[in-house]
């Protein structure tokens, strides 16, 4: 993928060593755009092995609106276990009279109802013959006055993507799922200059003078968002754009059949015939605001999972693929990724594999992992990249 390399090769040159929130320091520039054709196969980083399944099934957690790291290790993903609360954050709560009445009625194995009226009787003998003394009965039977209740369960990650893309906190209960206004505002609005999606919600971001678990046990973000801002773009194609569209999803049997179809294709193919086949006539564009990327570990993930993002709603409302465009601020590379980062550079860059998704999936909250499928994924070998918390 020549747009990551040449970034790559931008931060070589005109990097600068920062410090930062983690303590590791990376070689950071401000400011860069890429853009990728997303006819012309998915950009997916082929310089090193990417974790794909990863990418897919974290995407599907945050669309469903999960903020439960537990959801991602069920699915044997870890790329969050960091930034979760390691165990139940609970506290003290002072049961109420009745909520020690159900308590006695349990020990006793009696109803809460006779528990009720023994309590609210002192001249009344306990069925046993021990005289009753009103509320002091619970003392004596050594009902508790509190307990420890569970705030925030372990495996919480605070409200980040999930939570605000699916319930942006207005004051009300159900909040705004903003995916759900973005489908219908495609839909009904697609030339509006108003599809955006944000995460950037200042009210939950976390305090960066404590560690992510303690954000968490008082309701903030573990981590503040790094891709936090998306808007969509809808453009109306041209017959050649649709008609390779077209031969994308019409595969040939080898190359020369590849070649022989497509120029059949754009010199011969109308509009017309593209319609009587349900070639869309839009094309679905995204450009994503990155406030910090991570280039070597985090990056390949980010323009993947955006891509592939796109590739599913343009299916939901009925457009194509067309373009995805990434734009960083703070753009680094950790300093203890630095070796083997220029290593990296140093590959050759193999053809994009293509991405394939169920054609029979229009709610984009159906689809689950094996709906999505990337072909011909020729990659080098893994590189591994430590985490900076």
């Amino acid at each position: 993928m020549k747009q990551y390399i040449d970034l790559g090769k931008r931060i070589l040159k005109e990097g600068k060593i920062r410090k930062d929130r983690t303590g590791t320091g990376t070689i950071s520039i401000f400011g860069h755009e890429m853009e990728f054709n997303l006819m012309e196969g998915l950009p997916l980083v082929t310089t090193k092995k990417v974790h794909t399944s990863g990418i897919i099934k974290e995407l599907l957690w945050i669309l469903s609106g999960s903020t439960d790291n537990n959801d991602l290790q069920r699915d044997g993903i870890s790329i969050w276990d960091e930034w979760a609360l390691k165990e139940d954050h609970t506290k003290k709560v002072a049961y109420t009279d009745a909520e020690r009445a159900s308590l006695l009625a349990e020990k006793l194995k009696i109803s809460r109802t006779a528990v009720v009226k023994l309590l609210d009787s002192k001249d009344k003998e306990h069925p046993k013959g021990k005289p009753i003394g009103g509320m002091e009965f619970l003392e004596e039977n050594h009902i508790p006055f509190t307990h420890d209740k569970v705030i925030v369960p372990k495996g919480q990650l605070g409200p980040i993507y999930g939570h605000q893309w699916r319930n942006w906190f207005d004051g009300s209960a159900s909040g705004i799922d903003q995916i759900k206004k973005l489908l219908v505002d495609l839909k009904e609005r697609p030339f509006s200059r108003r599809h955006i999606v944000s995460a950037w919600n200042v009210n939950d971001l976390p305090d960066e003078s404590i560690s992510p678990q303690e954000n968490v046990k008082i309701g903030k973000m573990s981590l503040a968002p790094c891709h936090a801002l998306f808007q969509f773009y809808v453009v109306e194609l041209t017959r050649e754009e649709r008609a390779l569209h077209y031969i994308q999803i019409k595969k040939g049997t080898s190359n020369f059949m590849y070649w022989l179809r497509k120029k059949l294709l754009l010199n011969g193919i109308t509009n017309t015939e593209l319609d009587d086949a349900d070639v869309p006539i839009y094309g679905l564009s995204c450009k994503l605001t990155q406030r910090s990327t991570d280039v070597a570990l985090g990056l390949p993930y980010n323009i993947a999972s955006y891509s592939i993002l796109t590739a599913m709603i343009a299916q939901c409302v009925g457009m194509i693929p067309y373009k995805f465009i990434h734009s960083s601020g703070d753009t680094h590379v950790y300093l203890n990724h630095w070796d083997e980062f220029k290593k990296q550079l140093k590959r050759k860059p193999h053809p994009l594999p293509k991405l394939f998704i169920n054609p029979d999936i229009t709610d984009l909250f159906e689809f689950n992992a094996g709906d999505i499928y990337i072909d011909e994924y020729n990659h080098h070998p893994s590189i591994k990249y430590d985490v900076s918390i």
